[in-house]
């Protein structure tokens, strides 16, 4: 069987993650838990893209109608993007 060639782009996206806490804390204490960066490294295949965001899955059907384990990135939060050539 022939493989079809695909359409969707693979990339390598680095983006700042958000994150919360669920306890009481010090004011001093939330302002250095919350001046730590969190990057997360996301690889994935370009889905979709707008000016606010993109759209990475981790998994597509050969016939790139169906995809599985989606991630929503704000653009804002992206620190880099790297295409990956097959």
């Amino acid at each position: 069987m022939k493989a079809k060639k695909i359409k969707n782009q693979l990339l390598l996206v680095k983006w700042f993650d958000t994150y919360s806490s669920d306890r009481w804390q010090f004011i001093d204490e939330a302002k250095k838990w919350g001046a730590e960066k969190l990057i997360i490294h996301s690889v994935g295949w370009l889905i979709d893209e707008s000016k606010n965001h993109i759209l990475l899955a981790g998994g597509i059907q050969d016939n790139q109608e169906v995809a599985h384990l989606l991630v929503h990135i704000p653009k804002s939060n992206i620190v880099q993007k790297i295409r990956i050539k097959l």
